[in-house]
This record gives structure tokens, sequence and C-alpha cells, in this order.
């Protein structure tokens, strides 16, 4: 609870979630009940507190946030947002570990990571050309979710971080219940941290900025 906590704004976490341990894939869900993989927990050992506190972030998040569209681009924005800080409980490790040292999942998630800023152009162009269509923007939303890999993982950990880096935990947590302030958020550390950190367009901006009502 307290690594959740740490990634959450004031007043966020309150109460126990209910916990299900059953078996069912080498993975956990942070649902109501958060649910648990039990031969996968036994497996963790020394890092089994980092993948519960990875699922109960989820689970307070959740409560923050409802998501009520079904729409390729608001979909994948939330993701981003959801997966990029809950990631730095768990998996920000993995990408200062030497390359030897890494599971083959890691290196592959370290790969993507390393790849985030040519994501996060490629991101920018699409939600620019979405800025400028009245209709059909259906097909390029789901474009966008292609783009993105690991329905949004290494790219929004990549984000998570820089913010980190340039803002601060508080800065972070107090981001975690709203995507579209935590994009924000990514612009103004972009900008602060300068040299090759992507930064989106006005007209990305601005339409992140007519979604953020649908959310």
């Amino acid at each position: 609870m307290e690594k959740a906590r740490a990634l959450l704004p004031e007043g966020a976490v309150s109460g126990w979630p209910a916990v299900s341990f059953v078996i069912f894939a080498p993975d956990s869900r942070g649902y109501d009940p958060v649910v648990l993989d039990v031969l996968s927990c036994m497996d963790k050992g020394g890092r089994l507190a980092g993948l519960v506190g990875h699922e109960f972030h989820h689970y307070y998040r959740n409560r923050l946030v409802d998501l009520n569209q079904d729409q390729g681009a608001l979909w994948i924005i939330n993701q981003i947002h959801a997966e990029g800080i809950v990631d730095l409980i768990d998996k920000a490790e993995w990408t200062r570990k030497p390359e030897a040292d890494l599971a083959p999942n890691e290196k592959e998630f370290v790969k993507l990571y390393r790849e985030s800023p040519s994501i996060l152009r490629i991101m920018d162009d699409l939600l620019a050309r979405m800025s400028e269509r009245k209709t059909g923007r259906g097909e390029l939303g789901n474009e966008l979710r292609r783009a993105v890999p690991q329905v949004g993982h290494p790219t929004g950990l990549y984000m998570a971080t820089l913010i980190l880096e340039e803002m601060g935990k508080a800065a972070l947590a107090g981001v975690a219940g709203d995507p579209f302030a935590f994009f924000r958020l990514y612009q103004e550390a972009a900008l602060k941290r300068g040299g090759d950190a992507p930064r989106f367009s006005d007209k990305a901006l601005a339409f992140l900025d007519r979604l953020k009502p649908r959310l």
C-alpha cells in the first residue's frame, strides 16, 4: 500500500483492496478484487511487494479515473498514463541493469523503452492529424493504439521517468488521477529537459484538450 501511496494524490489511498489468489497465468490484475496468480507470486520472492504495489496502484487509481469511452485514442492515452506511473514501482530498475542481467522479457521491454522518443514523435504526428479531422478519426485512433507497444507500458514509463527526474515525485503523484494532466506535465518536463527530449506540438496538445471532457 505504501508503494502505491507514494505515486498517488493525497487521500487517494483508503481501505484495503480485496485480493484473490488464483491460478490463471504468470500475470496479475489491478481489478476489484486485485487478482494475483498464486504460482507467479511464489516465484517472485523478495520482488512480491513490487508486484502487489503495482496492482494496488491500479486499484486505487481506477477509483479516480472513469474511462467511459471505448475509442482508440482515449484508450491508449489512459493506458500510457496508468501503466507509466505504476511501472516506476517494479520495472524502472530494468532500465538501469546491465543487459547481461536482464531476463528475455525484460530485454524486450528495455529495448522498447529506449525507442520511446520515436514512439512519442509518431504519437504527436497522429494526434496532430486527428486534430484536423471532424470525422473519420477512429481509424487514426486505432493506428495510434497499434503504434504504442505493449499497451503503453514502456512509453508510459519513459514519460513518467522524465517527469520524476525533472519535476519530482510529488508533481507526478499529483496527476495520478488525470491522464491529460500527465501529458501536460510531461510536456513541461520535456521543455525543462531540453535537448532531444520529445515534445508535443501545439496541435497535438490542443486535440488532447478536446478529448479531456470525454474521458
